[in-house]
């Protein structure tokens, strides 16, 4: 599903989910946090491609190295599932 909206805010989050059970793919935005507050029915599944963008300032580091490392092999099994 797919909505435009003029406002990313909670209560549009709220409004789109109210009804909703299952897992929601998200980027990490707080009105999905807080709409999951509203609708306990609701999973929050994070991005990668989010997740990622968080931890690259941190290549440098062993520890954000080897969380890349790790999201690399995850979109190569993505590929080889798909």
């Amino acid at each position: 599903h797919y909505t435009l909206d003029a406002s990313r805010g909670s209560a549009v989050a709220i409004r789109l989910l109210k009804d909703y059970a299952g897992t929601v793919i998200v980027d990490g935005y707080r009105p999905y946090e807080v709409a999951q507050l509203a609708n306990p029915n609701i999973l929050l599944a994070h991005c990668w491609s989010h997740a990622r963008r968080e931890v690259l300032p941190f290549e440098a580091d062993p520890r954000g190295a080897r969380v890349l490392r790790i999201i690399q092999r995850m979109y190569r099994l993505e590929a080889i599932a798909a």
